[in-house]
């Protein structure tokens, strides 16, 4: 008698231990879920995009004159000035310098600000805020200010190209609003015909703050498709033409 109410014990202390482990664990797929959920919404939202009063979107003559003033200055190359993210439909408008504070112990950031409108048009359609790395909390501060702001990036990635090593979160809204913090470090892995890049590479260091409105970039890279599969077939037609003249010689 004592034995079976042994094993009936270890058998309820069993069942009680499983039933633990499953609340547990549908507890936290419970909170994924919510958290994709969380993620997801973010991704539905219409956000406007701005940067120091300057709006994604907006007509450039008739943003106040006062937010392209300097505020800072920082020493800076021309070569340095490279981003990822700008199409060759765009224009560059304005440059000027500017500062944000960010982290636990209010650092400023001082970088350069460069603003771009579609060819030919006034709207505001990209704003690159360059920031050089000058210590380590460069970057950790300005993601987790955006990250504060709009929750976790909606994709990150990370891209090796030596001698730099670029890591990529974009936060991707409804209505075609993108917003990218890069960082750029260079890796000290060069040789060859990278000894010259290696020299500057430690002015490359950056961090680059990108607002911008996503449908000119889907515009050409739907040009850029149709260019390259009109180039295809001409190159395929050609092939076929120069096909049927050797067989016609060969005849």
């Amino acid at each position: 008698m004592r034995k079976i109410a042994f094993i009936v014990c270890i058998v309820l202390m069993f069942s009680a231990c499983n039933n633990t482990k499953s609340n547990k664990a549908e507890t936290e797929t419970n909170n994924v879920r919510k958290t994709e959920q969380k993620e997801v919404t973010a991704s539905l939202k219409e956000v406007t995009l701005s940067f120091k009063d300057i709006e994604i979107g907006k007509n450039i003559d008739k943003i106040n004159s006062s937010c392209f003033k300097n505020d800072g200055k920082i020493k800076i190359k021309s070569f340095e000035l490279i981003s990822d993210f700008v199409c060759s439909a765009e224009k560059l408008q304005k440059t000027f310098f500017a500062s944000i504070v960010a982290g636990y112990d209010n650092n400023k950031y001082t970088g350069k600000v460069l603003v771009y409108t579609e060819k030919g048009k006034k709207e505001v359609t990209k704003i690159v805020y360059y920031v050089p790395i000058t210590s380590y909390n460069t970057y950790p501060d300005i993601y987790t200010l955006y990250e504060d702001k709009y929750g976790k990036p909606t994709t990150d990635k990370k891209v090796l190209q030596t001698p730099f090593e670029k890591n990529f979160s974009t936060w991707v809204f409804a209505n075609n609003m993108r917003l990218t913090i890069a960082k750029r470090e260079y890796t000290g892995d060069s040789y060859g015909p990278f000894q010259e890049i290696a020299r500057i590479g430690r002015m490359k260091d950056c961090v680059e703050v990108v607002y911008c409105d996503y449908s000119l970039q889907i515009k050409e890279n739907k040009i850029k498709a149709e260019a390259k599969r009109k180039a295809i077939e001409e190159r395929e037609k050609k092939n076929e033409l120069a096909k049927k003249e050797k067989e016609r010689q060969d005849i």
